[in-house]
This record gives C-alpha cells, sequence and structure tokens, in this order.
C-alpha cells in the first residue's frame, strides 16, 4: 500500500513500513490538507542527538498506555520535540506541516507527533464512538471512558440498523463539522458479545490479548458523501443520554475528557472555542472566551 500523496510527501530515506504506518493515521477530511501535505523525512543518528541536545528546556514526561511514554516539549508555538526509547521527532506547524524523526521507528513519538500535526490544522480526534441512525442525518457521537460500554453499544445501533462511522476514535473538523474515522475493527471483551448483536464476520485477538477485534461493515465502505457531527450522547452506567442534558459545567468534563488537551497554543485555542460552541449551541471566537 501507497501512503496517500494528498496526504503525505516522504522523503527517499522514509522506510515504507513507517510511510505506511504514519499514512494510515492520517484522517482523510478534505480541509485537513488545504494547506498542503505533511512532509515526513528521516534524520541520521547524529541528527537526532543534535535536535535532542539543542532542546532548551525540561522535558515532559506523557503516558499513554501501561509501558508506552514519550517525552515532550514546546521549543517555540508552532514547534513540538518528542522522544521515546526506540528514537525521536521533530514537528514544525506552518504554512506547512513538517515531521522529521529519527531512530529505529520510535512509534510512540510518532504517533503524538501525527496526533498534534492534526489538531493543528483544526481537527480534533473525538474518544467516542459514532454511527448514523437508520432515519439518516448526521453521526451521532457517544462519549465514554475506556470500557465504559461504547463499543457493545454501537453494536446494537448496528443491530437495529444503524451504520458504523467510529468505534474509538471520532476525527471531526471544528470549522466545517465534517467528520471520519480511521478504525477498523469493534473491539469487545469476549463476555460482552451476545447473540444478537454478534458481528457477521472476523474475530482475532487484539494486540493487547484482553479483548477480540471484530470486522463489521463501515459507512465509509458503502458510501463516500462528506458526513457531518450531528447529536452528542454520553453513556451513564452503559446507558447512552443528550449531552445536553447536562449542566455546562459537566459537558465541559465529557467534552475534554473525550477531546484531551493539546500541547501546541493554537490547537489548544481552537479546542477551547469548540467546547464552548457544542456548550452555548453557537459559534464562539476565540475573544468572546
Amino acid at each position: 500500500m501507497q501512503p496517500e500523496r494528498r496526504k503525505m510527501q516522504c522523503d527517499e530515506s522514509v522506510p515504507a513500513q513507517v510511510a505506511e504506518w504514519v499514512a494510515e493515521r492520517l484522517p482523510s477530511l478534505a480541509p485537513l490538507w488545504q494547506d498542503g501535505p505533511l512532509s515526513l523525512r528521516r534524520l541520521d543518528d547524529e541528527a537526532g542527538r543534535r535536535q535532542e541536545a539543542c532542546a532548551p528546556s525540561a522535558w515532559r514526561s506523557l503516558t499513554f498506555l501501561p509501558g508506552q511514554s514519550a517525552d515532550v516539549q514546546l521549543l517555540d508555538g508552532q514547534t513540538l520535540l518528542a522522544r521515546s526509547s526506540s528514537g525521536g521527532c521533530r514537528l514544525e506547524v506552518g504554512a506547512g506541516l513538517r515531521l522529521d524523526y529519527w531512530g529505529d521507528f520510535p512509534r510512540i513519538a510518532l504517533h503524538l507527533a501525527v496526533i498534534e500535526a492534526i489538531r493543528a490544522r483544526g481537527v480534533l480526534m473525538l474518544h467516542a464512538s459514532g454511527y448514523i441512525a437508520p432515519a439518516g442525518g448526521g453521526v451521532t457521537a457517544v462519549l465514554g471512558r475506556s470500557g465504559s460500554g461504547k463499543s457493545t453499544h454501537l453494536l446494537k445501533q448496528l443491530a437495529g440498523g444503524a451504520m458504523a462511522v467510529a468505534e474509538d476514535t471520532l476525527w471531526v473538523d471544528m470549522r466545517s463539522g465534517e467528520c471520519t474515522s480511521v478504525d477498523r475493527h469493534v473491539r469487545l471483551l469476549p463476555d460482552n458479545v451476545h447473540a444478537d448483536t454478534r458481528p457477521s464476520s472476523g474475530r482475532e485477538p487484539s494486540p493487547e490479548g484482553i479483548k477480540h477485534l471484530w470486522n463489521i461493515r463501515w459507512h465509509r465502505d458503502m458510501a463516500s458523501s462528506p458526513l457531518r457531527l450531528g447529536a452528542i450522547h454520553y453513556l451513564r452506567n452503559f446507558q447512552p443520554y443528550p449531552l445536553a442534558s447536562l449542566p455546562a459545567v459537566a459537558q465541559a468534563q465529557y467534552l475534554w475528557e473525550a477531546v484531551g488537551q493539546p500541547l501546541l497554543p493554537a490547537a489548544r485555542r481552537s479546542h477551547e472555542q469548540w467546547v464552548a460552541s457544542v456548550i452555548l449551541g453557537r459559534r464562539v471566537s476565540g475573544d468572546a472566551l
């Protein structure tokens, strides 16, 4: 599989394995790439060490999963350094997006940098499942922490005729409301798969060895029209409720838990505007915050 050139430009120094891994994590939202693609380049180890040695301040450690962490710091408002046990990377955000990396495929550092690159272009990563109801309309996003029942709830909706958009991560363009996902499976504990909602095909152990990966039909496999974010629900005791039914403070808590805190200043401001806009039900400018 070749990386989609509209999304990414790769230097000849980048191994195909790395290029494909990065390309698979870039959601295909057209507005994301209107300022140009992401340029990916591999530096030699000596150049990488020089990058790390020039870091002016203390590193901040971020943990994603047990045993998976990266050190990060901002060089300025548009440049981010990240390093992990197998190497590091430097992200520059300006008129274009440039990502240089060094070492032996530093997945954790690259994962962090790719997310920040996408956020810097006004697209947020919503920790949510998503589906289109049988009657049509926009995408219903269902917020919930890991283990809250998002995947099980998604299967129940599919059994009722809904179309799946996202299992765990929904990418949303904050300007247009267009959304998509790069999820490929539904991840479920074996005990949570019931006969009335069991996917029709495919099951294999997940990489972490606890859940199973199930194949389902995704909306993107059946239609190419742009999707828009519609309702936002949250799960409580495995039941969905409209987010708008909560007080504003509780809505903000759910939304910030779902989108996370960007590292780059401009991305933080755009996320703040989006959260405020969802709660107030109208577009909010930066000056109004």
